[in-house]
């Protein structure tokens, strides 16, 4: 997948996020279980900046996110394990309150 394969290091990453806003719900659900799987340190920066993006752009995105509790409980899973940062909760925060 390529947008895995974009989404591995830090720039690229944030290329990566913002590439997902393109895609519908169902890609993206895969291309985070995808990351949870074989990239599982990196996935938590990757939601990071997804549902940040998301937050920002709101509209359309934001009711797609809603509209998908397989998506936002992947995200939330993959921002909760190990060490959570301030801005991983406040995202959780904010999938939560969808």
């Amino acid at each position: 997948m390529k947008l895995v394969q974009t989404a591995e290091t830090d720039t690229p990453a944030k290329e990566g996020a913002k590439a997902l806003l393109k895609e519908n719900s169902q890609t993206v659900l895969q291309v985070f279980e995808r990351l949870d799987q074989e990239y599982n340190s990196d996935s938590d920066d990757i939601a990071e900046l997804y549902v940040n993006y998301v937050r920002q752009a709101g509209g359309g995105l934001e009711s797609d996110l809603k509209a998908s509790k397989p998506l936002i409980t992947r995200l939330t899973k993959v921002m909760q394990e190990g060490w959570t940062s301030d801005g991983e909760q406040a995202c959780i925060d904010y999938l939560k309150a969808l």
